[in-house]
């Protein structure tokens, strides 16, 4: 087990606002600094790894959907989608997790956005 090793677990959606924006930002801030990051989305926050709709009335904050978009950029592990099958339109690369199936003792420390 890497002591530098977080899991970050994404449950709210774009109705989250602020909260949401900070939560995204944090993760990224830690990548930088040499701890990796595993995020997982579940929940309404599924919603965010496909591109908005043009007529939905629901937008995702543009600097999330950015910060989404760069996880490449911080060479963090592919998202996981808790529970659920992985949207077909994905934004960024991810693989589908029961979360009974991940093992918490892995990871030094679990967050839940």
């Amino acid at each position: 087990m890497s002591d530098s090793r977080v899991l970050v677990i994404l449950t709210q959606g774009a109705l989250a606002g602020q909260m949401l924006n900070e939560a995204v930002a944090a993760l990224l801030v830690w990548a930088t600094y040499g701890i990796t990051v595993q995020v997982a989305f579940g929940h309404d926050a599924i919603a965010l790894l496909s591109p908005p709709r043009e007529h939905s009335k629901i937008n995702h904050f543009k600097s999330v959907r950015s910060f989404i978009d760069s996880f490449e950029f911080y060479d963090l592990p592919p998202v996981w989608v808790l529970d659920a099958p992985v949207p077909v339109d994905t934004i960024v690369e991810a693989q589908s997790k029961c979360m009974e199936n991940i093992n918490l003792q892995d990871f030094k420390a679990v967050i839940r956005w």
